[in-house]
């Protein structure tokens, strides 16, 4: 014989005091925060690359200084050994200007070094890591044309939204529980069939009979379903910590506001001094070349001795060095106060087509 039953419940919650939007939003809350920690890293690693190729830049310019300051010392010391040669000076000039000429070797060395090490790290940063980069200066070697950023709130920082964001998901969460102190109503019908093979009688029908549903009912009703009693001193407990976590992370968020305020006013001033200083190293430039041509020429006429040109030297390819580096470090202020800003974009676009081009510098 044959036996069927089939049926179907449909439950619908009418009202909940809350409860189900109270889930929603501290679901959305969660996506948030999320989403703004996604911001924040992806500001973060712009920025550790961008300050990597500045890195690259900077110890690229030190270098060229270190081999120009190698030439001319090279140069030099063949003149010097000219006039050592001939008896014009003494053999002590010709050791002295050969351990300056070696010096600046090594520094040649090793600002070639540090050049080659900042390299390898901007390729591990942009994961090429083994693979040769090679870097376009761009406009990044002169002073840039606006020598400020658009101003914005550190509120909209993607630090600031992050916490933001965490303090809203609590909230939201303490407002769930609050929510499940209340019952809940339900309003439940069904339906359901049945069939059997196996008549009033007690008799067997042949075949199929039984599989189909012949007797069928339905039913209505509302159902409440009460807290758990037992549960509300772990409810209370669980209410607790969320206060007190949502107090310690608006706290947080004050810090971080706070943090954010004090980065860009040293991001500012920082802009403000290396600016002041770019301004003065073309006139160092300019008198420290003044001053090593005056020395070569008094040495080469006898009037001056081998030291005054050495110092002269050294003057001359700290000045080279000092004014190439501070153009770079303008940028590279720049460059800090839109990451406290919280944006890399009005960076970008002081750049022109290197900041939005495909084959820029990063």
């Amino acid at each position: 014989m044959w036996g069927s039953a089939a049926g179907v419940l449909f439950s619908w919650e009418p009202f909940d005091f809350g409860l189900r939007r109270a889930e929603v939003n501290a679901a959305t809350g969660a996506v948030q925060q999320a989403s703004s920690e996604v911001s924040l890293t992806e500001l973060q690693v712009a920025v550790a690359v961008a300050d990597a190729f500045f890195t690259v830049l900077t110890d690229q310019q030190t270098l060229k200084a270190a081999q120009a300051d190698l030439e001319r010392r090279q140069v030099f010391a063949k003149a010097v050994h000219v006039l050592v040669d001939n008896q014009l000076r003494p053999g002590a000039d010709a050791s002295r200007a050969d351990a300056d000429l070696a010096a600046a070797r090594i520094e040649v060395i090793q600002a070639k070094g540090a050049e080659q090490s900042a390299r390898a790290v901007l390729a591990a940063l942009m994961g090429t890591a083994g693979t040769p980069i090679a870097i376009e200066s761009g406009p990044l070697l002169t002073l840039p044309s606006e020598n400020s950023l658009p101003s914005s709130e550190v509120s909209s920082h993607p630090l600031a939204l992050s916490e933001q964001a965490t303090l809203e998901e609590l909230r939201d969460q303490e407002h769930v529980l609050k929510r499940t102190d209340y019952p809940r109503f339900y309003f439940q019908s069904s339906f359901y069939g049945r069939g059997s093979g196996i008549g009033t009688d007690g008799s067997f029908a042949s075949g199929l009979n039984g599989l189909g549903l012949e007797r069928g009912n339905w039913a209505a009703g509302v159902t409440v379903q009460f807290p758990n009693l037992f549960d509300f001193a772990a409810l209370r407990a669980r209410k607790g910590v969320l206060a007190a976590d949502e107090r310690a992370e608006a706290a947080r968020y004050n810090q971080a506001l706070q943090d954010l305020t004090g980065q860009l006013d040293q991001a500012r001033i920082k802009l403000q001094t290396t600016l002041d200083v770019a301004q003065n190293t073309p006139v160092e430039l300019e008198a420290a070349r003044t001053s090593e041509i005056q020395a070569r020429a008094r040495y080469q006429a006898g009037l001056a001795a081998l030291v005054e040109v050495a110092d002269a030297q050294s003057l001359l390819a700290q000045a080279e060095m000092d004014d190439a580096i501070s153009r770079v470090s303008v940028w590279r202020s720049l460059l800090g106060v839109a990451y406290a800003q919280g944006g890399l974009a009005p960076f970008l676009k002081l750049l022109g087509p290197m900041g939005t081009g495909s084959g820029g510098g990063y």
